[in-house]
């Protein structure tokens, strides 16, 4: 998704078009599940027998001596969780015009002409009451690229239909963490960076054996992945560099030795080839 919005963006650099980025308010303990119950026994039969004893009823949560019945959404940390709320808003998203239509379960990402994505922010404002679902218009964000009168326009529309939403410069854009412009990305390592500093003092709160695999399999390493591959992180090799040397430098702390270049490139490699398996981004 990041990927293909970056390109869509660079393809139609030319052009008048506009981003939405769409946000529902706590969206999988809102839908209907009575929607979820119908849907399920008209798409998926087979599965409504267990579906039903899961959601055919309120479930009872349990609260000091009183007890609150959930009547609405999935249960957090049902692993049909995700299943059920994308059955639910697969048809609205299918019936969306927006050239470029990208939605990972409630983030969605409508981008186009600014006339086609307008109606599409209509259809799911209009669809949310069916489902359940409320907008958060606060957090929904809008860019609007081309000439300063049809960009004008086009965010004073938007501003209409929702007054609180975000309006977003190029340089401010991203989608599901990963920023979208160039110029976001120091900041975005920096901010891995910090985070990963920030950690690395707990660590000697552990014993050695422990920090060592924290740090080699846990601590910001999914997290920096995913940003390494959906931006091209390469362009800025001064901010990788200084992850690596604090990755380096933790290293070195927990086993209490210096640990030369050529070292530190072996401990990079994979176990199966004699390494620790520390990932070196420079």
């Amino acid at each position: 998704m990041v990927h293909s919005l970056r390109a869509f963006i660079n393809e139609n650099s030319n052009n008048n078009f506009s981003i939405l980025k769409i946000d529902f308010k706590n969206a999988f303990n809102m839908i209907h599940r009575e929607r979820i119950l119908s849907t399920i026994a008209g798409s998926f039969p087979e599965a409504y027998p267990y579906v039903f004893q899961a959601y055919g009823s309120p479930s009872c949560l349990a609260y000091g001596e009183n007890c609150i019945f959930s009547q609405r959404g999935v249960q957090q940390g049902d692993p049909l969780g995700p299943l059920l709320f994308s059955i639910i808003i697969q048809p609205l998203v299918s019936s969306l015009s927006s050239p470029f239509n990208a939605w990972y379960l409630d983030d969605g990402t409508s981008g186009g002409p600014s006339h086609a994505v307008e109606e599409d922010f209509r259809k799911i404002m209009s669809s949310c009451n069916e489902l359940g679902l409320e907008l958060n218009f606060s957090k929904c964000e809008i860019f609007a690229c081309g000439t300063a009168e049809e960009t004008a326009k086009s965010l004073d529309s938007f501003c209409r239909l929702a007054p609180s939403i975000k309006i977003l410069p190029i340089s401010k854009l991203s989608l599901l963490g990963a920023p979208i412009h160039e110029s976001l990305i120091p900041d975005a390592i920096l901010k891995k960076l910090y985070n990963f500093n920030l950690m690395r003092e707990r660590l000697f709160l552990l014993s050695a054996h422990h920090s060592l695999f924290l740090l080699k399999n846990a601590i910001s390493i999914p997290r920096l992945n995913y940003l390494l591959r959906c931006t091209p992180c390469w362009k800025h090799l001064d901010s990788l560099q200084l992850l690596d040397d604090s990755f380096k430098s933790s290293l070195e702390d927990l086993l209490n030795c210096k640990i030369s270049d050529s070292a530190w490139t072996q401990a990079t490699l994979p176990v199966c080839m004699g390494g620790l398996g520390f990932r070196k981004n420079y």
